[in-house]
Order: structure tokens, then C-alpha cells, then sequence
């Protein structure tokens, strides 16, 4: 989590001046993706899973995202 947040971060060019007084969240979610309908967050993840690596089903991703919203 503290990795993704990071690279969040500094990628919009986010730093603790800027942070102060906002609440920073980061939250871990199982998503679908595909070339034709985009992308959908189908649930959050609350527990640890056996593998975090993506599943490709004939054109379908599944994957776990990090979203990190302020």
C-alpha cells in the first residue's frame, strides 16, 4: 500500500506541503478490464489472497488495483 501511495504521489507531483490538512486514502480492489468496456472496480479486498497476479480470460483482465483517493 505504502508503495502505490508513493508512486501516486509523486507521479501528480503531490508532496507533505501540498498534503497538509488532507486525508489520504488507499484502498485495494479486484477489477475487470477489457478493450471494449473499459474498466470496473467489482469489489474491495479485505483480506490477504493467495496470488496478486493478474487473470486473462479469452479478453477479459482481472486484476487488483490500488485506488488512492484524497
Amino acid at each position: 500500500m505504502s508503495s502505490a501511495m508513493n508512486i501516486a504521489l509523486s507521479y501528480d507531483g503531490w508532496n507533505e506541503t501540498r498534503l497538509r490538512d488532507m486525508e489520504v486514502t488507499a484502498k485495494l480492489f479486484y477489477a475487470k478490464s477489457n478493450a471494449t468496456d473499459g474498466y470496473e472496480t467489482l469489489y474491495e479486498v479485505k483480506e490477504p489472497v493467495q496470488s496478486y497476479e493478474s487473470l486473462h480470460i479469452d479478453r477479459v483482465t482481472y486484476s487488483y488495483v490500488w485506488v488512492i483517493v484524497l
